[in-house]
Order: structure tokens, then C-alpha cells, then sequence
């Protein structure tokens, strides 16, 4: 499984998630494996704003872990397949830490 969450920073494990998910200036992409992590990396986004839903869905994402998400977005992504999943983390290490569990609250 392919996930995306969108980061205001670039500092690896430690990066924060940004507020803004069409604005993020970065995204990590975590792939999950029975229920592991088994790899991740961070790249920066340099898309327009209502590009960012197209972009993960071309490239295979799965699932989305946000902070905030507008509902055009979230509706994109939804009709897609992808599930997307609000999160209270403020850094991507706390993510990967509850990719094994719960992750926090699917909105319809």
C-alpha cells in the first residue's frame, strides 16, 4: 500500500505535517508491506494547487494521512479509491509509528 501525507518541511523523520494539503510544500510516500513500513521518501511539491489529488492518483496512492484537506480534494481522491484518513500527529515519525494501528478518523 502507498500512502502520501503532505509536510511543511523537509527534515526527514522529524518533518512536520503541514495544515495545507494541496499547499504542502512536501509529500512523503511511505510504502506499507504486511503491515510494515518498508521504505518512505520526501519530495518536494512543486505542482499548482488542484494538481496535487491528480498526481497522487497517477502515481498509485492508497491512502492519504492529513491533517486538513479541502472537500474538492477529499471528493477527488474518494472517487479514485483512495481513503483518506484525518490525523491529530504533528510529525511524520508519529504517522509511521500508527501506520500499524489506528490511524486516526475516516470522514465520509
Amino acid at each position: 500500500m502507498l500512502v502520501a501525507v503532505p509536510l511543511e518541511e523537509e527534515k526527514g523523520l522529524d518533518s512536520r505535517l503541514s495544515e495545507h494539503f494541496g499547499k504542502a510544500p512536501h509529500f512523503a510516500f511511505v510504502e506499507i508491506r504486511e503491515g510494515k513500513v518498508t521504505s518512505w521518501k520526501i519530495e518536494r511539491n512543486t505542482l499548482e494547487h488542484g494538481a496535487v489529488p491528480e498526481h497522487l492518483i497517477a502515481h498509485g496512492v492508497d491512502l492519504v494521512l492529513t491533517r486538513h484537506i479541502g472537500s474538492h480534494a477529499r471528493e477527488k481522491l474518494v472517487s479514485f479509491g483512495v481513503r483518506v484518513v484525518y490525523v491529530t500527529e504533528d510529525t511524520l515519525s508519529q504517522v509511521l509509528s500508527r501506520l500499524t494501528g489506528t490511524a486516526g478518523e475516516e470522514r465520509p
